[in-house]
């Protein structure tokens, strides 16, 4: 489920990890390895959410079918508000995947993780949504996020030993 992260803001008062706090296709894109429900009265909705939704939403539904069929897994630390953490989807074959990474509410730009499923070698990177870059690096994923309270949606492909991507 995901909500109108702007309902009931006086009811959190000065409260940092407050829904109203995040952006409305962050707290979209918490949901997008799962079946998103949107849990609120659409007719309230302020017509700013829907337009930074809507992009989003168009770029998940390209590609939630290649991401749903790979093996989906978390990665970082447990979802605290406070944590780099996220979840990485794999084909079979270990050539090809996703990445989808939130920054929460902390002061540390960069981030890596190892990229379990996915086979050695280099891969590039594609951002679909979100901010930040990303590259592959040793078998790890490598992320820089301008801010906290960010996400990135990450497409991996990887490269051949002359460096086009594998079919």
């Amino acid at each position: 489920e995901f909500m109108n992260n702007l309902r009931q803001a006086e009811n959190y008062g000065d409260d940092p990890l407050a829904p109203a706090h995040w952006s409305p296709d962050y707290v979209f894109a918490t949901v997008m390895c799962s079946s998103p429900l949107a849990w609120m009265e659409v007719q309230q909705l302020p017509e700013a959410y829907v337009q930074q939704v809507a992009p989003l939403v168009a770029v998940w539904k390209a590609h939630r079918a290649a991401m749903f069929h790979g093996n989906l897994i978390p990665v970082g630390a447990e979802p605290d508000g406070h944590a780099w953490t996220g979840f990485i989807s794999a084909a079979a074959d270990g050539a090809a995947g996703y990445a989808l990474i939130f920054r929460e509410l902390n002061d540390r730009g960069r981030w890596a993780c190892p990229l379990p499923l996915l086979g050695a070698g280099n891969y590039e990177v594609t951002r679909l949504a979100g901010q930040g870059t990303a590259q592959v690096t040793g078998g790890q994923l490598q992320v820089e996020m301008p801010a906290a309270r960010n996400f990135v949606f990450l497409q991996l492909q990887r490269k051949s030993s002359d460096g086009a991507a594998l079919p």
